[in-house]
């Protein structure tokens, strides 16, 4: 997951000209991660880190979390790795903390 601070962002070369999205799909490839995510507060742009057809640059799915009504943002689960199911959510918050509390 790459944060940016505005959407806009999603398309603005970095300052070596290099493109968000190449960034993203390299860190993928570095962390054997399946899926890539650009993030500005609600808005999401998901890739496929190895698309069975085409360049995963060229392929995305937007989302803006504040378009979906209350009732569907469940729905987003959906879009989480099978990883973070049955309590995996929980024990990857629960590394989280402790790392972060190793740091300090």
């Amino acid at each position: 997951m790459h944060p940016k601070p505005d959407p806009s962002d999603f398309a603005r070369l970095d300052a070596d000209g290099r493109p968000p999205e190449g960034l993203l799909l390299n860190d993928c490839a570095h962390e054997g991660a399946a899926y890539g995510l650009l993030t500005s507060g609600t808005r999401l742009r998901l890739f496929d880190a190895d698309p069975v057809h085409g360049a995963a640059a060229t392929q995305w799915l937007d989302l803006d979390v504040s378009a979906l009504r209350t009732e569907d943002r469940p729905l987003l689960g959906l879009l989480a790795p099978a990883a973070l199911a049955e309590g995996g959510l929980r024990a990857l918050q629960r590394d989280a903390q402790a790392f972060g509390t190793a740091l300090r």
